[in-house]
């Protein structure tokens, strides 16, 4: 969810507040848990690690020695893959919960 937006009286903020949380909250661990949620996040961590499409980068070498030089931190995407390799469905679910 990127954002939403709604319409309430001042008065029933608090409440509408409250019902969101219980929905954000609840329904994500309830999702997460189900084996849909599963499928998701195997999807997610496998889309990521196997782009469908990955373009050749002509200056990805020039791009790195530059960045070097520099002192720049270089991109590697195989450290990247091996690092979402290592994110379990806990770990999202941690997350949600200091976020949330």
């Amino acid at each position: 969810m990127n954002g939403f937006r709604f319409v309430t009286e001042g008065k029933k903020a608090k409440v509408m507040l409250e019902e969101l949380y219980n929905l954000l909250y609840t329904t994500s661990f309830i999702f997460l848990k189900s084996k849909r949620g599963k499928e998701w996040f195997d999807d997610v961590i496998s889309t990521y690690i196997f782009p469908r499409t990955t373009k050749f980068n002509e200056e990805l070498a020039e791009s790195a020695v530059t960045a070097l030089l520099e002192d720049s931190e270089i991109f590697n995407s195989n450290t990247a893959v091996r690092e979402a390799k290592k994110v379990t469905l806990d770990d999202i679910k941690e997350y949600l919960d200091k976020r949330l």
